[in-house]
């Protein structure tokens, strides 16, 4: 018993000392300078052009992009917690993981409605999490000209730093996409919660 107090006192003492000594630290992410923290204070948003081949025809739409969020999923993550399960999932020619799209979403709750595509990239040169809305008209309200440009970066950068990793979002998109895979992340966590289990069971 006195041992096993030992080793709780060692653990939790050095869980301690790594938050004391853990400190921000920068990092390249494209063009993009990241500051990599504890919480999600840094993430920064920059528009760009999306190109998409529609019966042969090059459209370009705006898109908002989202670096410094801790992944590429991080936009398709805060539209499902917060506006439930996607509607539609496409895959991009060339990627290898579907764009989400929510549909007739009012996202600022005032009787608009919008169509939200969500997508994102990864790889080891830059990661962002992308978002491109359309209005009733399929009209892009992205755009430089929209008047409602504004409002909704606001909007998505607030839900983006408000973010959390505890979100039922993945297990969903994983048990969509691939299966297996989300088998294989459980039986990770478990052999990782594993130890820590039976420290907690003798302790007491």
């Amino acid at each position: 018993m006195i041992r096993m107090k030992y080793l709780v006192a060692i653990l939790v003492t050095g869980f301690f000392i790594g938050c004391y000594s853990y400190g921000p630290r920068t990092y390249m992410n494209g063009d993009v300078i990241c500051i990599k923290s504890a919480s999600l204070e840094h993430a920064q948003m920059n528009m760009a052009d999306r190109q998409f081949v529609v019966n042969g025809d090059s459209t370009i739409f705006n898109e908002m992009r989202f670096y410094c969020v801790g992944g590429s999923m991080r936009t398709k993550q805060i539209m499902f917690d917060n506006h439930s399960r996607w509607d539609k999932a496409v895959y991009p020619e060339g990627s290898h993981s579907p764009m989400l799209i929510w549909e007739n979403v009012d996202l600022l709750k005032n009787g608009n409605e919008y169509d939200v595509f969500v997508d994102g990239i990864e790889s080891n040169k830059v990661s962002y999490s992308s978002i491109m809305v359309f209005d009733s008209k399929n009209q892009d309200v992205l755009s430089a000209k929209s008047i409602e440009l504004d409002t909704l970066s606001k909007y998505f950068m607030a839900l983006v730093k408000a973010a959390i990793d505890t979100s039922g979002y993945y297990e969903q998109y994983w048990k969509m996409v691939d299966p297996q895979h989300w088998e294989r992340l459980q039986k990770i966590r478990n052999r990782e919660e594993w130890p820590m289990r039976g420290i907690n069971h003798q302790a007491r």
